[in-house]
């Protein structure tokens, strides 16, 4: 069941997560609004089982939604999805870890640059917003709300880059981006590093020193990547994904 599988150790696994119910828009992109929020902030754990019955019977909708919802969050990277075994959130293995900070390490220099070619002062009056909430979630050692506002910080280079292939990866990428750093922010004891990393970015971009950006956005997704990646479990062996 979804209790036992969560259940060990850690006393965030004893509790059952309380799944908030779906109501306008579709129900299958809302229900996948809700799963997702809870696969980052913790209730649904990595490598946890989704059973749909017990799902579906949690949020009070039928399975059908469900499913939709659960292929969403496939797409996204979040959940995989089993032939006879069903759905489960994903785990974050050091390999996925290392090859998304690989792909944003080429992508991110283009998006900075371009972002501020084209749209300058929307980038920087969003950065300034964003890194402004990333440092109260900080403050009140909110790691789900850092984590979403980091997210964000990224999200205005690439939506305005005006590369539409750029935006379309962006789209796939982005809960992925999220999870992985939820995963990244699990390895300090601290949060106050993590929020100084865009605050240092902000600096240089602001500066104009166009030569320095490159250079600070390939090492900004993550300076000392053996950190995390010796935190992160072995990757496991499961059924392909069936979408």
């Amino acid at each position: 069941t979804l209790l036992a599988d969560q259940q060990g150790s850690d006393p965030r696994k004893d509790q059952t997560p309380r799944l908030a119910r779906p109501t306008a828009r579709s129900l299958g992109e809302r229900s996948a609004t809700i799963l997702r929020s809870a696969i980052f902030d913790g209730s649904l754990q990595p490598d946890s089982r989704l059973p749909e019955p017990e799902i579906a019977s949690m949020m009070g909708i039928s399975r059908a939604p469900l499913r939709e919802a659960l292929r969403i969050l496939a797409d996204e990277q979040l959940v995989v999805i089993s032939p006879h075994r069903g759905a489960r959130v994903v785990s974050v293995t050091p390999d996925d870890y290392l090859q998304l900070l690989a792909v944003r390490g080429l992508l991110e220099p283009y998006v900075v640059e371009h972002s501020l070619a084209e749209h300058r002062e929307a980038v920087l009056l969003e950065i300034r917003e964003v890194v402004a909430e990333m440092g109260r979630a900080e403050a009140e050692d909110d790691g789900p709300a850092l984590a979403s506002a980091h997210t964000r910080f990224h999200a205005a280079f690439y939506v305005n880059s005006g590369n539409k292939t750029i935006l379309g990866l962006w789209s796939r990428l982005q809960s992925r981006v999220h999870l992985h750093l939820v995963v990244h922010q699990t390895t300090y004891s601290s949060l106050r590093h993590l929020a100084t990393g865009p605050e240092d970015l902000r600096r240089n971009v602001e500066d104009r020193d166009q030569a320095r950006h490159p250079g600070a956005t390939r090492r900004h997704p993550n300076p000392n990547p053996a950190l995390p990646t010796s935190a992160l479990p072995p990757r496991q062996a499961h059924p392909a994904t069936a979408r």
